[in-house]
């Protein structure tokens, strides 16, 4: 019977010190961080939950039928000493695990203001406790498990992070290489050679930039300008970067004005080479930009006006005169669209 007074002293003391824990810097005098607190509230509760995972365990009616002299004796009753003792580790690292598992779904809760420990969340850390001790072994090989998984994906992400980011720089420093490299080539009398690198830089960078203002217009005008002059391609690279710019939510008011200006200018250089319907329908489409354009960015229509080679033969029609009728020519021309 030494040992089964063994067992109830255990279950005894573990409910004793289960009940004075949560008040335990009141009557010690020192008072407790809140994740001390619920650190021994767990602990305290699992060996608690450990020992009866270990009685649960034992053929409690046989020990009582069973002979003094028969069954028991010193170094048996060491032995079930000695087990309780490793149930009750076993039930500790059980609800340890039990614990880290809820601070990481933020389940440990405390007071915003005080930083207290709840009475219904006291109550709360000792069952779970007491039920994570009570599986013990068997919960902390899975939350190891699952801990461990967990920190596979978490290097996963930060290394994703990590590539991401220098994918990212890698990209930035690219754009930034290629515009460089079209403003190098936009001098008079650039070498054929400096104008092809850079347009095969730029369109490079278009691929992962598709709704880069600057890229786009430096594009547009190499290929408008550059033999063979093709101003067909100009407008379809500034029709795509419009789209990208509406798909993207990158829709700035002023950089839309300036792309319809542009791909205004290319439509009717394509108009000026047409003839009959097509003619007419080319300039309907300058006209629509035009005016967007201006309704978009008003200072637009002072280029539109005073730039000798945009519009030219449209100036003098009575619809191009009343979209620029209100130029406010005092203002000082600070803007160019073009570029």
């Amino acid at each position: 019977m030494r040992a089964i007074w063994f067992v109830l002293l255990g279950i005894l003391v573990g409910i004793f010190l289960m009940l004075t824990v949560p008040a335990l810097d009141r009557w010690t005098g020192v008072t407790l961080a809140p994740s001390t607190k619920v650190l021994i509230l767990f602990a305290v509760s699992g060996a608690f939950g450990g020992v009866l995972g270990a009685i649960q365990l034992t053929d409690i009616p046989t020990l009582i039928r069973s002979p003094l002299s028969a069954h028991w004796n010193p170094f048996r009753a060491y032995n079930v000493m000695l087990g309780l003792i490793v149930s009750s580790l076993g039930g500790i690292g059980g609800a340890v695990a039990a614990m880290l598992v809820m601070a990481l779904d933020n389940k440990i809760e405390f007071d915003k203001v005080t930083c207290a420990i709840g009475e219904k969340n006291k109550l709360v850390y000792i069952g779970m406790g007491t039920v994570a001790g009570f599986i013990g072994f068997k919960l902390l090989g899975k939350i190891a498990e699952r801990v461990g998984t967990w920190l596979q994906i978490k290097d996963e992400v930060k290394r994703q992070v990590e590539r991401s980011a220098s994918e990212e720089r890698k990209r930035a420093d690219e754009l930034v290489a290629a515009i460089t490299k079209g403003i190098s080539a936009q001098v008079p009398n650039a070498r054929p050679a400096a104008i092809s690198d850079a347009v095969t830089a730029l369109e490079k960078v278009r691929t992962d930039a598709p709704d880069n203002r600057t890229v786009a217009m430096m594009l547009s005008w190499f290929y408008a300008d550059t033999e063979p002059k093709n101003p067909q391609k100009s407008v379809i690279i500034l029709t795509e970067t419009l789209a990208a710019m509406k798909s993207r939510g990158t829709e700035a008011a002023e950089h839309v004005a300036d792309i319809l200006y542009n791909r205004a200018c290319f439509q009717y250089r394509l108009a000026e080479a047409a003839q009959g319907a097509e003619k007419d329908k080319l300039r309907e489409l300058v006209y629509k930009d035009l005016e967007e354009s201006v309704r978009l960015r008003p200072d637009n229509a002072r280029d539109a006006v005073e730039e000798p080679e945009d519009f030219a033969s449209m100036k003098a029609e009575d619809r191009f005169r009343k979209l620029t009728a209100t130029v406010a020519l005092e203002i000082p021309p600070a803007h160019n669209p073009v570029g």
